[in-house]
C-alpha cells in the first residue's frame, strides 16, 4: 500500500476505531450473553453459547473481565484522539488552501466529541420512549450530557474561530477568496450552520430545565447533527470549490444520486442499529443487578 495515501490512513482510523469499539462492546456483554444462553432453547442457545465463551460467573472470571474492561476503557481514549487526529491529516496534510491548517487534529477531535454526544442523546431520548427504560436512563443522565454537551460547544467555537482568525489575520488572497464565498453563495450555509452549533446549544443548554426536557434535548440534538454535517460539506466541497488556479472554480450543487447515496446511508445504519436492539440487550443487566444490590 501507498502509506502516503490519504485513503490508507482513512481506512487504518476506520479499522482501529471498530475493532476497539467491538472489543469495548462485546466485554460488557459476556455475561449478558450468557444469561441469554440459560434462558434460551435449541438454535439460539448454541449461539448465545458461543458468543458467550462459555462464561460461568466465578469469583475468577468476574476478576479478570473487571481487569481486562479497566485497560481496553483507558485505551479506547488514546485511540479516539488517535483516530480523529488521522483523520483530519488526511485534509490538513494536502497543500490545499483551508485545509492546510495545523489545528485540523483538536479541532476534528472537538467535532467528533461534539457531534457524537448530541448523537447519544438523541439515541437514548428515542430507546427511553420506544421501550420505556424510564427507569434507567434519568433524568440526571441528561442533565449531565448537556452539560457535556454544552462544553464541547464551547470547544468547538474556541477552535472553529481560532482557525477562522489565522487566515483573516495573514490575508492571504487565496483565504480571502475562501471567505468572500462564505459571505457570498455558502452564506446561507455558513449562517445556519453558526445558528445550530452555537446560538441553539450555547442559548438553551445553561437551564438545568431544557437539559432535563427531552423535547426540548431531542431538538437541540437534531439542530446539532444538521450542524456538524454542514460544517463537513463546507469543508470538503467548500473548501475544494476553490483552488490556486481561479479558472478551475466551481460551485458545488448536490445531485439527486449523492442525496440518495446519503438517505440510504442513514437509513442503513438506523436499521442495523434497531436490529441490533432486538439480539442483544440495550442496558447491561449484570451492571443494573450489582448496583441494586449494592
Amino acid at each position: 500500500p501507498n502509506f502516503r495515501s490519504a485513503l490508507f490512513w482513512d481506512m487504518m482510523a476506520i479499522t482501529t476505531y471498530l475493532i476497539g469499539s467491538t472489543l469495548f462492546m462485546y466485554l460488557g456483554l459476556l455475561p449478558d450473553l450468557a444469561m441469554a444462553r440459560d434462558h434460551m432453547t435449541g438454535w439460539r442457545r448454541k449461539l448465545y453459547g458461543a458468543l458467550s465463551l462459555g462464561w460461568r460467573g466465578t469469583e475468577g472470571e468476574w476478576h479478570k473481565l473487571e481487569t481486562v474492561s479497566n485497560i481496553i476503557s483507558y485505551v479506547i481514549i488514546p485511540v479516539m484522539f488517535s483516530v480523529h487526529t488521522g483523520v483530519s491529516w488526511n485534509l490538513a496534510m494536502a497543500i490545499q488552501p483551508g485545509w492546510h491548517s495545523t489545528i485540523f487534529g483538536p479541532f476534528f477531535i472537538a467535532g467528533a466529541l461534539f457531534c457524537g454526544v448530541a448523537a447519544v442523546i438523541l439515541v437514548l431520548i428515542i430507546i427511553r420512549k420506544t421501550m420505556r427504560y424510564g427507569y434507567f436512563l434519568r433524568e440526571e443522565h441528561f442533565n449531565a450530557m448537556g452539560l457535556f454537551l454544552l462544553i464541547m460547544s464551547f470547544t468547538w467555537i474556541y477552535f472553529y474561530f481560532t482557525e477562522w482568525i489565522t487566515n483573516w489575520y495573514g490575508n492571504l488572497p487565496m483565504e480571502k477568496a475562501i471567505q468572500k464565498m462564505l459571505t457570498g453563495q455558502l452564506a446561507p450555509m455558513f449562517a445556519l450552520m453558526l445558528f445550530c452549533n452555537i446560538i441553539v446549544p450555547v442559548g438553551t443548554l445553561w437551564s438545568r430545565r431544557v437539559r432535563t426536557s427531552l423535547p426540548a434535548m431531542f431538538v437541540i440534538c437534531i439542530f446539532v447533527q444538521i450542524g456538524m454535517y454542514i460544517e463537513r460539506i463546507l469543508i470538503v466541497a467548500g473548501y475544494l470549490s476553490r483552488t490556486d488556479l481561479p479558472f478551475n472554480w466551481v460551485n458545488y450543487t448536490p445531485r439527486a444520486p449523492e442525496i440518495l447515496i446519503t438517505v440510504g446511508t442513514f437509513a442503513f445504519l438506523a436499521l442495523l442499529y434497531v436490529v441490533f436492539t432486538r439480539f442483544v440487550p440495550i442496558i447491561p443487566v449484570w451492571e443494573v443487578y450489582e448496583g441494586q444490590a449494592m
